[in-house]
């Protein structure tokens, strides 16, 4: 990271051999300087704007303001790996109802015979190895259910292959389906943010007391200027007392995102963080406990939560009630009948806003190099001009190293915050 006196600023991310300049105009001569430098000991090779890259496919719409991740093609690798070519599609990722949506005592494996038998029937690990692939980085949609079936995948038996072969026939009916972003309707400037409006959002929400351990699952969902950058969904590690200890637990986590991710910007500086993160929370009491000091019935609570309540106390959070049928962290938390997943999904991943913008992208070659998250990816939602340098091919007597590069296109000031 490089800054200028005069607000010029130049944000290289890495992966393996391959480099990713985000920069402002001011900021390009760093860029060229880096290029310059690099030229010097390796061969640097010009990929210009990063448009495919570690199977993801990156598509703009400048006029729009809409840019766009998916991996639709690995989706298809990734079925036909796994044998689900011919399967039915699944409107869900997950079973939201019945037996099948619960997994029980006398589901799981008896002995270690029962637990070798399945490994050898299916190849759980490296199925939930891909699906996490994709529920990490473009489908937000599978990440519940992902996670959910890693719970079990030491200890694996039919009903969880049953559980997987679901996500799976999930992508094969919506397959290039991706994470979009919009540029906001504001101006970018000296004040990014008008009055009234928050630069972070973010969202919490908790599902009480599995079947099985009586754990419950803690989901939150968390947004830069309006863009999805940061998702999760996991078991609490204790048995909960209460729904409200549950929906504690969930802020709690959200809170240490929040801390994290405000300290990168101030470190960046670019944005001036004037206004608390805005979190929505649907449990009246938890958001009470929030701006409150111990009670009798909470002050068992583990000493996490009050460095919450010290975010919250300190400015940096604020916790707003929404109602529970409109919280978009109860994505996260367990499965959803369609309608509800539906209407989640294209609040969250914006599926809404891509009417008439894109075609179906069209397969892309596997040899290009590229992004590691969507959280890297969202740099480029940011920044005037993003740029790649990254490796294609190497000879054994040679280095090489790539450098995108975009010097003829003037970046334009009205897609500079997209």
């Amino acid at each position: 990271m490089t800054k200028t006196p005069s607000g010029g600023w130049c944000f290289i991310g890495t992966h393996v051999d391959d480099l990713f300049p985000t920069f402002n105009e001011e900021g390009r001569v760093f860029r060229d300087r880096v290029w310059a430098e690099l030229m010097k000991s390796v061969t640097v090779k010009n990929e210009g704007e990063v448009h495919w890259a570690l199977k993801t496919l990156i598509e703009r719409d400048p006029q729009g303001g809409i840019l766009k991740i998916s991996q639709g093609q690995y989706c298809r690798e990734v079925i036909q790996r796994f044998g689900f070519t011919e399967a039915k599609g699944a409107p869900t990722p997950a079973f939201d109802l019945g037996d099948m949506s619960e997994m029980t005592v006398e589901d799981l494996p008896k002995n270690p015979e029962e637990i070798t038998r399945m490994h050898d029937a299916h190849p759980f690990y490296e199925a939930i190895g891909c699906l996490w692939w994709l529920a990490n980085i473009s489908r937000p949609g599978i990440y519940t259910a992902v996670s959910r079936a890693s719970k079990y995948v030491s200890k694996p038996s039919t009903k969880l292959w049953t559980w997987i072969s679901r996500i799976f026939r999930y992508l094969k009916q919506d397959l290039d389906r991706g994470i979009v972003y919009q540029r906001p309707k504001f101006e970018p400037g000296p004040k990014l943010v008008p009055d009234g409006e928050h630069l972070l959002h973010g969202a919490a929400d908790s599902s009480y007391a599995d079947a099985e351990q009586k754990k419950s699952t803690l989901g939150q969902v968390y947004w830069f200027l309006g863009a999805l950058v940061d998702w999760n969904s996991k078991t609490s590690t204790r048995v909960l007392g209460s729904s409200t200890d549950a929906e504690c637990c969930s802020l709690v986590a959200l809170g240490k995102e929040n801390a994290w991710v405000r300290g990168i910007l101030r470190e960046l500086g670019i944005f001036k963080l004037n206004k608390p993160t805005l979190v929505l929370e649907d449990n009246t009491a938890a958001i009470a406990l929030s701006g409150q000091g111990p009670t009798k019935r909470s002050r068992h609570y583990d000493i996490s939560f009050y460095l919450f309540k010290e975010q919250v106390a300190m400015g940096e959070m604020k916790v707003e009630y929404v109602n529970t049928h409109q919280n978009p962290a109860d994505f996260f938390t367990k499965p959803l009948a369609r309608t509800k997943f539906e209407h989640f999904r294209d609040m969250i991943m914006g599926g809404d806003l891509l009417q008439g913008h894109f075609m179906q992208p069209q397969q892309q070659s596997t040899n290009k190099s590229g992004i590691a998250r969507a959280h890297s990816v969202n740099t480029l939602t940011t920044g005037l001009t993003s740029d790649q340098i990254g490796g294609q091919t190497r000879t054994p007597s040679s280095s090489s190293t790539t450098l995108g590069e975009n010097a003829n296109t003037q970046a334009d000031p009205q897609w500079a915050y997209r």
